[in-house]
């Protein structure tokens, strides 16, 4: 059970002896610098430097006794105040990186070196080529997938994130899709048409927006391309508006 709690507040952001020190001190309580270094086999040195950092965090304080300097751990509830602070400095980064954004944009699209074709690897990758169509400034994108594929990648509520930073960006969508059971639910600047998945069993994603054309693989290894040429996009586009009249 211990060690579910270690792990815990390592994931919360302390290191692994920071995490030592103040749970030595929960468990067996206040004491010096040389005392709590024995209980959690660091030495003392090292202890005093995790207990410095404690302090500043909030989760642990010292007080005097018989002229020796003793610590004692705050209430874990401090551990909530902390992460309420985290979330505060997080939030700021967000809207310093957001006002960032358009200014760096303009730097990239001027000395924009990027090659015609370019690969992302698993649901991060996936998640990257979504965000390029979604602030490519395109009016209208074509796509052909298997809804359950997607199911198997991302849950709901992110293809429903995605679905919807789309529609807030005006992008019309075009989709032919195949789904077990019930038919897929339309959202907002969406069109969908269905194929049955026996006759079509798509295993990728197709996206076709302004010159590019976007293919990720969604059944095995989760990969993508994104091809960037507007005679190769016109044609995939032309492709589907084709396999688009026939699904009607």
């Amino acid at each position: 059970m211990l060690e579910k709690y270690h792990h815990q507040l390592e994931q919360f952001g302390l290191s692994k002896n920071e995490t030592e020190v103040y749970m030595g001190l929960i468990q067996h309580g206040a004491g010096t610098a040389s005392e709590i270094a024995k209980i959690t086999a660091l030495n003392r040195s090292t202890t005093y430097v995790q207990l410095t950092s404690l302090i500043a965090y909030g989760l642990v304080s010292t007080y005097k006794l018989k002229k020796k300097t003793c610590f004692s751990a705050e209430s874990p509830i401090n551990l909530e105040r902390l992460l309420d602070k985290k979330i505060s400095e997080m939030q700021a980064q967000k809207q310093n990186i957001e006002a960032l954004i358009p200014d760096l944009l303009q730097v990239f699209s001027k000395n924009d070196t990027s090659p015609d074709i370019r690969t992302f690897e698993g649901k991060e990758g996936l998640i990257t080529m979504r965000n390029e169509l979604t602030a490519s400034g395109v009016t209208e994108y074509y796509a052909a997938y298997s809804f359950d594929h997607l199911y198997e990648i991302f849950s709901v509520d992110e293809l429903m994130e995605f679905s919807n930073k789309r529609a807030n960006a005006g992008i019309q969508a075009y989709i032919i899709y195949n789904k077990q059971g019930r038919f897929a639910k339309t959202v907002p600047l969406q069109e969908l048409r269905r194929v049955p998945r026996a006759a079509f069993p798509f295993k990728a994603d197709i996206y076709v927006y302004g010159d590019t054309v976007s293919i990720a693989s969604t059944a095995g290894k989760i990969f993508g391309v994104t091809i960037k040429n507007q005679n190769i996009a016109d044609s995939a586009r032309s492709l589907f508006l084709l396999a688009w009249s026939a699904a009607k």
